[in-house]
């Protein structure tokens, strides 16, 4: 609707009640700003204003932006206070990088993305899970495509130092991986550490990214099929 993506739909019928996250939000932001850079369409143009508006809507005081909104576009705090909202965050920076840095964007709109971006740049230096992290990288390498700075890199390299202690932590000779489960988003690990590499040049991004990749290809195919790891609980 014109606030935003709205969270769940009864098939192809969109369900009002269940409310808004931001995590749809800031994906149907990355999703659109790639088809509008791909195709040029300018009707997805009003649906990009409306999922940058939304994360405006969201984005906390002292840094960070909450999940939830229902359908009276109410924040519910009790919700919040039980959930993790860094993963939430890490993928609003990404979705704003991606629009910030999107030649073909109108400058309006990437305006308005550069904005919330430089608001909420410091929030990374305390995420401590593997895909907030994952995510904040990818955003800051983003980022570094139109803005780049030495600030950047070395923030860039404090982040995956985090996943590189995660991986030599948990892995063992049979187990490559930066926790003791594979869980969700699971390839946004190694996928983040070859972005690191690219900006930093640190073998041991790219070593430990291919470890991670191929353990988690390991796990994810029957024969020539895919059976990724979430279609039937954790491994």
């Amino acid at each position: 609707d014109d606030f935003g993506m709205i969270q769940f739909a009864q098939m192809t019928k969109p369900d009002p009640s269940s409310g808004y996250t931001t995590d749809d939000n800031a994906q149907a932001l990355i999703a659109t700003v790639i088809y509008y850079e791909n195709f040029g369409k300018k009707r997805v143009l009003p649906l990009i204003q409306t999922y940058i508006r939304f994360l405006e809507y969201v984005e906390q005081k002292n840094g960070g932006f909450h999940n939830y909104i229902d359908v009276e576009k109410k924040i519910p705090n009790d919700q919040h206070i039980k959930e993790n909202l860094e993963t939430t965050s890490a993928r609003v920076m990404f979705a704003l990088a991606k629009t910030a840095v999107s030649a073909k964007i109108p400058k309006v709109i990437r305006e308005m993305a550069v904005t919330l971006f430089i608001r909420h740049i410091h929030i990374g230096e305390k995420m401590t899970s593997p895909r907030s992290i994952a995510y904040f990288i990818k955003a800051l390498v983003t980022w570094n495509i139109a803005h780049p700075s030495l600030d950047i890199q070395l923030y860039v390299e404090q982040l995956a130092e985090k996943l590189v202690v995660m991986f030599e932590n948990n892995s063992s000779p049979d187990w490559k991986w930066f926790e003791d489960i594979l869980a969700y988003s699971n390839a946004l690990m190694p996928d983040a550490l070859v972005d690191a590499y690219t900006l930093v040049k640190k073998e041991k991004y790219l070593s430990i990214a291919r470890q991670s990749l191929d353990f988690l290809i390991g796990y994810s195919f029957e024969e020539n099929v895919c059976v990724p790891v979430g279609q039937n609980g954790w491994l």
